[in-house]
């Protein structure tokens, strides 16, 4: 039984490595023109238009 459980692990984590391989070549072929765009988003009603006190 112990061998089996051993036999199994090892089964599963050859097929887990299996698929993240596989993700990792489909996001790798991923377009580079799927990056997201910049959306302007309106202040909501109320908004000081007050300068921030936050250094960028």
């Amino acid at each position: 039984a112990g061998d089996a459980f051993v036999h199994g692990l090892h089964v599963t984590l050859v097929v887990s490595a299996g698929l993240l391989l596989l993700g990792a070549v489909m996001a790798l072929r991923l377009p580079r023109a799927m990056q997201c765009e910049e959306v302007s988003v309106p202040a909501p009603r109320g908004a000081v238009d007050s300068p921030s006190r936050v250094s960028v």
